[in-house]
Protein backbone atom coordinates (compact mmCIF):
# COMPACT_ATOMS: atom_id res chain seq x y z
CA UNK A 1 0.00 0.00 0.00
CA UNK A 2 1.08 3.23 -1.39
CA UNK A 3 0.21 6.52 -0.28
CA UNK A 4 1.20 10.21 -1.18
CA UNK A 5 0.18 13.71 0.28
CA UNK A 6 -0.56 16.37 -1.64
CA UNK A 7 -0.81 20.00 0.58
CA UNK A 8 -2.55 22.80 -0.79
CA UNK A 9 -1.08 26.08 -0.24
CA UNK A 10 -4.08 27.18 1.92
CA UNK A 11 -3.58 23.87 4.09
CA UNK A 12 0.31 24.88 4.21
CA UNK A 13 -0.77 28.71 5.13
CA UNK A 14 -3.20 27.11 7.66
CA UNK A 15 -0.48 24.75 9.20
CA UNK A 16 2.22 27.43 9.47
CA UNK A 17 -0.28 29.84 11.67
CA UNK A 18 -0.62 26.59 13.76
CA UNK A 19 3.03 26.12 14.57
CA UNK A 20 2.92 29.95 15.48
CA UNK A 21 0.34 29.42 17.66
CA UNK A 22 1.99 26.14 19.34
CA UNK A 23 5.06 28.44 19.68
CA UNK A 24 3.22 31.16 21.44
CA UNK A 25 1.68 28.79 23.71
CA UNK A 26 4.39 26.69 24.81
CA UNK A 27 5.59 28.60 28.09
CA UNK A 28 1.80 28.69 29.48
CA UNK A 29 2.03 24.48 29.06
CA UNK A 30 1.69 22.32 32.28
CA UNK A 31 4.36 19.59 33.18
CA UNK A 32 2.45 17.25 34.59
CA UNK A 33 1.24 13.99 33.03
CA UNK A 34 -1.08 13.85 30.60
CA UNK A 35 -3.95 11.80 29.28
CA UNK A 36 -3.82 11.34 25.20
CA UNK A 37 -7.82 11.18 23.28
CA UNK A 38 -8.90 7.36 22.69
CA UNK A 39 -8.71 7.97 18.98
CA UNK A 40 -4.55 8.40 19.07
CA UNK A 41 -3.87 5.25 21.38
CA UNK A 42 -2.91 1.70 19.92
CA UNK A 43 0.00 0.32 17.09
CA UNK A 44 0.95 2.46 14.45
CA UNK A 45 3.67 1.73 11.35
CA UNK A 46 4.86 4.18 9.50
CA UNK A 47 3.95 4.20 5.49
CA UNK A 48 7.36 3.49 4.63
CA UNK A 49 6.42 -0.02 5.40
CA UNK A 50 4.23 -1.50 2.76
CA UNK A 51 1.19 -4.15 2.97
CA UNK A 52 -0.99 -4.03 6.16
CA UNK A 53 -0.38 -3.94 9.54
CA UNK A 54 -2.21 -5.51 12.77
CA UNK A 55 -2.27 -4.57 16.32
CA UNK A 56 -0.32 -7.67 17.09
CA UNK A 57 2.67 -7.01 15.63
CA UNK A 58 3.77 -4.80 18.24
CA UNK A 59 6.28 -7.27 20.51
CA UNK A 60 5.19 -9.89 17.75
CA UNK A 61 7.57 -12.00 15.05
CA UNK A 62 6.55 -9.01 12.75
CA UNK A 63 7.53 -6.04 15.22
CA UNK A 64 10.20 -3.41 13.40
CA UNK A 65 11.70 -0.41 13.71
CA UNK A 66 8.82 1.44 12.00
CA UNK A 67 6.16 1.08 14.95
CA UNK A 68 5.33 2.76 17.18
CA UNK A 69 2.87 2.03 20.36
CA UNK A 70 0.64 4.71 21.83
CA UNK A 71 -0.96 4.44 25.22
CA UNK A 72 -3.00 7.17 27.24
CA UNK A 73 -0.36 8.29 28.90
CA UNK A 74 3.00 7.80 26.20
CA UNK A 75 4.29 6.68 22.93
CA UNK A 76 6.63 3.90 22.71
CA UNK A 77 9.12 3.72 20.01
CA UNK A 78 12.03 0.56 19.76
CA UNK A 79 14.68 2.50 21.17
CA UNK A 80 13.00 5.27 23.19
CA UNK A 81 9.89 6.39 25.15
CA UNK A 82 8.02 9.68 25.31
CA UNK A 83 5.85 10.65 28.39
CA UNK A 84 3.59 13.24 27.73
CA UNK A 85 3.93 16.13 29.68
CA UNK A 86 1.19 18.30 28.32
CA UNK A 87 -1.88 17.62 25.41
CA UNK A 88 -3.76 20.41 24.66
CA UNK A 89 -6.40 20.60 21.17
CA UNK A 90 -5.85 23.29 18.87
CA UNK A 91 -8.52 25.30 17.01
CA UNK A 92 -7.96 23.07 14.13
CA UNK A 93 -8.90 19.95 16.22
CA UNK A 94 -5.28 18.60 16.08
CA UNK A 95 -3.23 17.72 19.24
CA UNK A 96 -0.14 19.62 20.70
CA UNK A 97 2.38 17.81 22.78
CA UNK A 98 4.96 18.42 24.23
CA UNK A 99 6.65 14.97 26.02
CA UNK A 100 9.43 14.19 28.27
CA UNK A 101 11.40 11.14 26.41
CA UNK A 102 14.25 8.55 27.10
CA UNK A 103 16.39 6.87 24.79
CA UNK A 104 19.81 4.99 25.44
CA UNK A 105 20.14 6.77 28.87
CA UNK A 106 19.73 10.29 27.47
CA UNK A 107 16.40 12.48 28.28
CA UNK A 108 15.45 14.90 25.89
CA UNK A 109 11.93 16.82 24.96
CA UNK A 110 9.91 17.16 22.03
CA UNK A 111 7.22 19.55 20.85
CA UNK A 112 5.04 18.16 18.36
CA UNK A 113 1.92 18.49 16.56
CA UNK A 114 -0.53 15.24 15.89
CA UNK A 115 -3.51 14.74 14.01
CA UNK A 116 -5.25 11.66 12.76
CA UNK A 117 -6.91 11.02 9.74
CA UNK A 118 -9.10 8.84 6.92
CA UNK A 119 -7.73 8.33 4.24
CA UNK A 120 -9.62 5.67 1.45
CA UNK A 121 -9.70 2.76 3.77
CA UNK A 122 -6.74 3.65 6.40
CA UNK A 123 -6.66 5.52 9.50
CA UNK A 124 -3.60 7.42 9.05
CA UNK A 125 -1.75 9.50 11.96
CA UNK A 126 0.56 12.17 10.93
CA UNK A 127 3.18 13.83 13.72
CA UNK A 128 5.29 17.02 12.89
CA UNK A 129 8.04 17.76 15.35
CA UNK A 130 7.98 21.67 15.01
CA UNK A 131 11.74 21.61 16.22
CA UNK A 132 13.12 19.38 13.51
CA UNK A 133 14.36 21.16 10.22
CA UNK A 134 15.13 17.99 8.14
CA UNK A 135 11.80 15.75 7.52
CA UNK A 136 9.75 17.08 10.42
CA UNK A 137 6.69 15.26 9.41
CA UNK A 138 6.08 11.14 9.84
CA UNK A 139 2.97 9.53 8.65
CA UNK A 140 1.69 6.26 10.63
CA UNK A 141 -0.78 3.68 9.54
CA UNK A 142 -2.93 2.65 12.04
CA UNK A 143 -2.72 -1.67 12.84
CA UNK A 144 -5.97 -2.69 14.08
CA UNK A 145 -6.69 -5.39 16.36
CA UNK A 146 -7.68 -8.82 14.73
CA UNK A 147 -10.08 -11.58 15.31
CA UNK A 148 -9.14 -15.06 14.47
CA UNK A 149 -9.84 -14.68 10.73
CA UNK A 150 -7.58 -11.55 10.78
CA UNK A 151 -10.57 -9.28 10.44
CA UNK A 152 -10.39 -5.68 12.36
CA UNK A 153 -12.00 -6.89 15.59
CA UNK A 154 -14.15 -4.27 18.12
CA UNK A 155 -11.57 -4.80 21.28
CA UNK A 156 -12.44 -9.00 21.40
CA UNK A 157 -9.28 -10.55 22.40
CA UNK A 158 -6.65 -12.17 20.06
CA UNK A 159 -7.37 -16.33 20.86
CA UNK A 160 -3.86 -16.81 19.93
CA UNK A 161 -2.81 -13.98 22.38
CA UNK A 162 -5.01 -16.04 24.60
CA UNK A 163 -3.16 -18.82 24.09
CA UNK A 164 0.77 -17.46 24.93
CA UNK A 165 -0.76 -16.10 27.63
CA UNK A 166 -1.65 -20.08 29.04
CA UNK A 167 1.55 -20.93 28.34
CA UNK A 168 3.25 -18.52 30.03
CA UNK A 169 5.91 -19.94 32.60
CA UNK A 170 4.10 -20.28 35.74
CA UNK A 171 5.79 -17.66 37.80
CA UNK A 172 5.45 -15.02 35.24
CA UNK A 173 1.62 -15.62 34.57
CA UNK A 174 0.95 -15.89 38.95
CA UNK A 175 2.87 -12.38 38.40
CA UNK A 176 0.60 -10.70 36.40
CA UNK A 177 -2.36 -12.16 37.38
CA UNK A 178 -1.50 -10.86 40.51
CA UNK A 179 -1.06 -7.33 39.45
CA UNK A 180 -4.10 -7.71 36.89
CA UNK A 181 -6.07 -8.78 40.34
CA UNK A 182 -5.24 -5.73 42.38
CA UNK A 183 -6.76 -3.56 39.61
CA UNK A 184 -10.21 -5.19 38.95
CA UNK A 185 -9.93 -5.09 42.73
CA UNK A 186 -9.99 -1.41 43.16
CA UNK A 187 -12.03 -1.09 40.10
CA UNK A 188 -14.47 -2.65 41.98
CA UNK A 189 -14.63 -0.22 45.13
CA UNK A 190 -15.43 2.70 42.33
CA UNK A 191 -19.58 3.00 42.80
CA UNK A 192 -21.23 1.18 39.79
CA UNK A 193 -22.30 4.33 38.29
CA UNK A 194 -19.10 5.54 38.22
CA UNK A 195 -17.20 3.23 36.67
CA UNK A 196 -19.55 1.46 33.85
CA UNK A 197 -17.66 2.56 31.26
CA UNK A 198 -13.77 1.54 32.95
CA UNK A 199 -11.86 -1.54 32.52
CA UNK A 200 -9.16 -1.76 34.20
CA UNK A 201 -7.64 -5.12 32.44
CA UNK A 202 -6.72 -4.97 28.83
CA UNK A 203 -8.32 -6.99 25.97
CA UNK A 204 -4.92 -8.14 24.73
CA UNK A 205 -3.74 -10.48 27.54
CA UNK A 206 -0.20 -10.11 26.18
CA UNK A 207 -0.46 -6.56 27.20
CA UNK A 208 3.10 -5.82 29.17
CA UNK A 209 4.44 -8.68 28.47
CA UNK A 210 7.48 -9.45 26.17
CA UNK A 211 9.26 -12.46 24.65
CA UNK A 212 13.29 -11.61 23.95
CA UNK A 213 16.39 -13.09 23.90
CA UNK A 214 19.24 -12.90 26.97
CA UNK A 215 22.76 -14.41 26.38
CA UNK A 216 21.15 -16.68 23.93
CA UNK A 217 18.45 -17.61 26.45
CA UNK A 218 14.74 -17.06 26.39
CA UNK A 219 13.24 -14.07 28.76
CA UNK A 220 10.37 -12.74 29.76
CA UNK A 221 9.93 -9.02 30.78
CA UNK A 222 6.82 -7.75 32.22
CA UNK A 223 6.24 -3.88 32.89
CA UNK A 224 3.35 -2.86 35.50
CA UNK A 225 2.81 0.07 33.39
CA UNK A 226 1.27 -2.17 30.82
CA UNK A 227 -0.22 -4.88 32.22
CA UNK A 228 -3.26 -2.75 33.35
CA UNK A 229 -5.26 -0.51 31.27
CA UNK A 230 -3.66 2.52 33.46
CA UNK A 231 -0.94 3.23 36.22
CA UNK A 232 -3.38 2.62 38.86
CA UNK A 233 -1.22 3.61 42.29
CA UNK A 234 -1.62 0.67 44.96
CA UNK A 235 -2.48 -1.71 42.35
CA UNK A 236 -0.01 -1.78 39.46
CA UNK A 237 1.81 1.10 40.62
CA UNK A 238 2.70 3.53 43.48
CA UNK A 239 2.20 7.17 43.48
CA UNK A 240 6.07 7.06 42.28
CA UNK A 241 6.22 4.54 39.50
CA UNK A 242 5.54 0.79 38.69
CA UNK A 243 7.58 -2.33 39.07
CA UNK A 244 9.29 -4.00 36.03
CA UNK A 245 10.45 -7.49 36.28
CA UNK A 246 12.39 -9.70 33.70
CA UNK A 247 12.61 -13.79 33.99
CA UNK A 248 15.20 -15.79 32.45
CA UNK A 249 15.18 -19.66 31.51
CA UNK A 250 18.53 -21.54 32.76
CA UNK A 251 20.23 -23.79 31.16
CA UNK A 252 18.33 -26.55 33.04
CA UNK A 253 14.91 -25.20 31.55
CA UNK A 254 13.50 -23.43 34.93
CA UNK A 255 12.93 -19.81 34.85
CA UNK A 256 14.22 -17.31 37.35
CA UNK A 257 13.29 -14.08 38.27
CA UNK A 258 16.59 -12.18 37.31
CA UNK A 259 15.25 -8.25 37.43
CA UNK A 260 12.76 -6.55 39.39
CA UNK A 261 13.03 -3.05 40.03
CA UNK A 262 10.55 -0.08 40.78
CA UNK A 263 11.00 2.14 38.57
CA UNK A 264 9.99 6.00 38.54
CA UNK A 265 9.95 6.46 35.15
CA UNK A 266 8.95 4.30 32.14
CA UNK A 267 11.93 1.90 31.54
CA UNK A 268 13.34 1.73 28.29
CA UNK A 269 14.26 -1.52 26.94
CA UNK A 270 16.75 -1.40 23.78
CA UNK A 271 16.69 -4.70 21.95
CA UNK A 272 18.79 -5.53 18.67
CA UNK A 273 16.13 -4.89 16.16
CA UNK A 274 17.74 -8.22 13.50
CA UNK A 275 17.99 -10.91 16.86
CA UNK A 276 15.53 -9.70 19.49
CA UNK A 277 18.22 -9.93 22.01
CA UNK A 278 18.33 -7.39 24.88
CA UNK A 279 21.37 -5.04 24.71
CA UNK A 280 20.31 -2.89 27.67
CA UNK A 281 17.76 -1.13 30.33
CA UNK A 282 17.48 1.74 30.96
CA UNK A 283 15.75 3.05 34.15
CA UNK A 284 15.38 5.19 36.85
CA UNK A 285 15.15 4.84 40.67
CA UNK A 286 15.27 5.65 44.17
CA UNK A 287 18.57 8.45 43.69
CA UNK A 288 19.87 7.23 47.51
CA UNK A 289 20.17 3.73 45.79
CA UNK A 290 23.74 2.49 46.10
CA UNK A 291 24.19 1.93 42.33
CA UNK A 292 23.55 5.95 42.05
CA UNK A 293 26.58 6.51 43.39
CA UNK A 294 24.85 8.84 45.83
CA UNK A 295 27.13 11.36 48.25
CA UNK A 296 27.71 9.71 51.95
CA UNK A 297 26.27 12.75 53.52
CA UNK A 298 23.52 13.53 51.42
CA UNK A 299 19.63 13.01 51.94
CA UNK A 300 17.07 11.95 49.30
CA UNK A 301 13.30 12.77 49.49
CA UNK A 302 11.45 9.00 48.52
CA UNK A 303 10.41 10.94 45.23
CA UNK A 304 13.90 11.60 44.01
CA UNK A 305 15.20 9.91 41.44
CA UNK A 306 19.08 8.98 39.53
CA UNK A 307 19.22 6.95 35.90
CA UNK A 308 21.11 4.11 35.41
CA UNK A 309 21.79 1.65 32.31
CA UNK A 310 21.64 -2.28 33.25
CA UNK A 311 23.43 -4.80 31.06
CA UNK A 312 23.51 -8.85 31.61
CA UNK A 313 27.06 -10.07 31.22
CA UNK A 314 27.54 -13.16 32.31
CA UNK A 315 24.79 -13.91 34.00
CA UNK A 316 24.30 -10.93 36.50
CA UNK A 317 23.33 -7.51 35.89
CA UNK A 318 26.23 -4.62 35.83
CA UNK A 319 24.46 -1.20 36.48
CA UNK A 320 25.86 1.84 35.38
CA UNK A 321 24.76 5.42 35.49
CA UNK A 322 23.03 6.82 32.72
CA UNK A 323 25.34 9.60 30.50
Amino acid sequence: MKFIFVFSSSLLTRWKAALLLFFISVSSLPATAQTIPETYRGVWRNISDQGDCKHSDWNGSAHADTHIHVTAKEIELVEARCKFTSVKRSQYNDLRLMSSCMAEGTGFRTSEIWSVHNWRDSKLLVITNVAKKDLPTAVYQFCPKADASGAASAGRPDQNSEKKFETLPQDVHTYVSEVRGRCKSLLSEIPEQDRKDLNYIPDNPMQGIRHFELEGRPAIVADNFELCTSDIPGANCSNRGCDLAVWHEEQDGMWRRVFHEHVHERAALEFDSSSQRLQSINFSIYAGDGRCRPPPDREYTSGESCALVARFKNGQWDYQPAR
